[in-house]
Formats: C-alpha cells, structure tokens, sequence
C-alpha cells in the first residue's frame, strides 16, 4: 500500500484488512483472487493491467494490492513514481507450485525429463535455488517471523502433496 495510509498499514487480520480497504488484483491473477477469496477478502477489485492498478491506488479507488516480497530495503517497491510498502506483519501464501511441463510423446522427452530433474536437484543440494529465491525477498519475511493469514491453508496443501511425475 501506500506509506501514509495508516489504516491498511495497521491491519494484522483479515477482519482488519477487509476493515482498512478495498484490495485490487488483475483481471486474470485468478489464484491471487481464489486465495484472497477463500481467505474471507469480502472488499476486491480488478483491473486488466498492472500499470492500471497501480493507478487505481494512486486515484483512491483501491487501498492494498498484493505482491511478492521486494528485495529492497524494507521491502518497498517504486511504482509510477510512487513508493509502495508492505504491511508489516502480515502476509498471505498463494498455496501454488511451479511445474515444467516435457511431453513423453516428444522427441527425446523422457531424457529430456530426467535431465530435468537432475539438473533441479542439483541445484537444489547446492542451495541455488534457496540462494535466488533469497535474493528476491522471497523468504523475507520468514526470517522476519511475520504471520501468514492463510496458515490453515498452507497446512493442508503441504499435506495433500505428494511427488507425482
């Protein structure tokens, strides 16, 4: 949100951040909308571009937008000219995980997918992959302890997964 809006940067719940103001998203950020939805967000709107919500905070129509953690100082963000920050203490997980998807069907696809998954858990063992998620804020704010507002969530998501192929 923005610096000076006081009642958003005060929220530590969702109660509160539905209290504080509207949240905004984009037209097609569809997890962002589920998570926020079934997290009990009650006060969202949507915008078809990121520039486009932006100035929506900007003109006072939106209060809060979410966004991954930045790896600036204080995790602010310049955007359109303007200083974003996070609302401290608080954060949500969007209970998602990235795939590659390799065709067996294409040429060379099972080598391809073995090479693949070597290559992940090499850089996993080395630590690459904790080493840019760091660098882009991502763990942030675990180390800063903040609370995550979809906790029940996360739980049953890491519960649920199991190593498929």
């Amino acid at each position: 949100c923005l610096p000076e809006n006081q009642k958003v940067l005060a929220a530590r719940s969702v109660k509160e951040l539905n209290r504080a103001g509207r949240g905004i998203v984009g037209t097609v950020w569809d997890n962002d909308r589920q998570v926020l939805n079934d997290m009990g967000i009650t006060d969202l709107i949507q915008a078809p571009t990121f520039p486009s919500l932006i100035k929506m905070i900007l003109a006072g129509r939106a209060d809060w937008i979410p966004m991954e953690a930045s790896n600036q100082p204080g995790m602010e963000r310049i955007m359109e000219g303007k200083r974003f920050v996070p609302v401290p203490g608080i954060r949500f997980s969007l209970i998602e995980s990235r795939h590659f998807m390799v065709s067996r069907n294409a040429p060379d696809g099972e080598e391809i997918f073995t090479a693949l998954q070597k290559g992940l858990r090499k850089l996993s063992r080395q630590g690459f992959i904790r080493a840019m998620l760091n660098a882009t804020g991502f763990h942030e704010t675990d180390r800063l302890g903040w609370e995550t507002l979809n906790q029940d969530a996360v739980d049953r998501r890491r519960s649920q997964a199991s190593p498929t192929r």
